[in-house]
C-alpha cells in the first residue's frame, strides 16, 4: 500500500512535465492556441484559437502524446476540426459562400491519425 502512495505523485509529477513539454510546443506555433486531447489522451490536437493571417484560415497540428512528434498538419477556412473518436479526426473546411442546396460533406475530411506515421 506504501508503494503505491509513492507512484501516485511520481506518475502525477510525470504527467505534468508531459503537459509542460506539449504547452512549449504549441507555443512555438501558435501566440493563442487550445489543446484537444483525444479520450485516450495518446494525441494531442493543438489550433490557433484564431486566425493570424489575411485568408481567416486557422491552423492545427496533431503530436503523438507519447514522444511529443508531429504526426499532421493542416489549416482550414472558417468552419471546424474536432476529434470523432480516438483515432480519426473531423475538418470542416467550407469555401466562403455556400449554397442552401449545397451538400455540405463535400467539405467535411475525415483523416485518420493512426496511419499517419510520417511528419507531414
Amino acid at each position: 500500500m506504501r508503494l503505491f502512495g509513492l507512484l501516485i505523485p511520481v506518475f502525477l509529477i510525470g504527467s505534468c512535465r508531459s503537459q509542460q513539454h506539449i504547452e512549449e510546443i504549441a507555443r512555438k506555433h501558435f501566440s493563442d492556441y487550445e489543446l484537444l486531447f483525444n479520450d485516450a489522451r495518446s494525441f494531442v490536437l493543438i489550433k490557433e484559437k484564431n486566425s493570424t493571417n489575411a485568408s481567416g484560415q486557422i491552423h492545427w497540428i496533431i503530436l503523438k502524446c507519447s514522444n511529443k512528434k508531429m504526426i499532421l498538419q493542416g489549416s482550414f477556412r472558417p468552419g471546424y476540426i474536432k476529434w470523432l473518436n480516438n483515432d480519426e479526426i473531423e475538418i470542416f473546411d467550407a469555401p466562403g459562400m455556400i449554397r442552401s442546396d449545397e451538400n455540405l460533406d463535400l467539405y467535411r475530411k475525415i483523416i485518420s491519425v493512426r496511419n499517419a506515421n510520417r511528419k507531414p
